[in-house]
């Protein structure tokens, strides 16, 4: 698999932004995937329905282009 392009933070502007995803969110009962700046700490959640379609969808690609999507500043 190739590595997945993350623009840089749009707060800091820092290039090390990560993917992590958070199973089992209990109050929602969804799970989620963060997308964070590894410098500032600023980081957009992604919810998922339930975890067997996150676990079946390619969530990666999914967070980096929700990710990558966002207005300019």
């Amino acid at each position: 698999m190739s590595k997945l392009h993350l623009k840089p933070c749009p707060f800091c502007g820092d290039k090390n932004v990560s993917i992590v995803k958070v199973e089992n969110v209990v109050e929602l009962n969804q799970t989620h995937v963060i997308v964070q700046c590894k410098n500032c700490c600023a980081y957009a959640g992604f919810p998922f329905t339930t975890a067997e379609w996150a676990k079946s969808c390619n969530y990666k690609e999914e967070s980096a282009d929700r990710w990558n999507r966002r207005s300019q500043a």
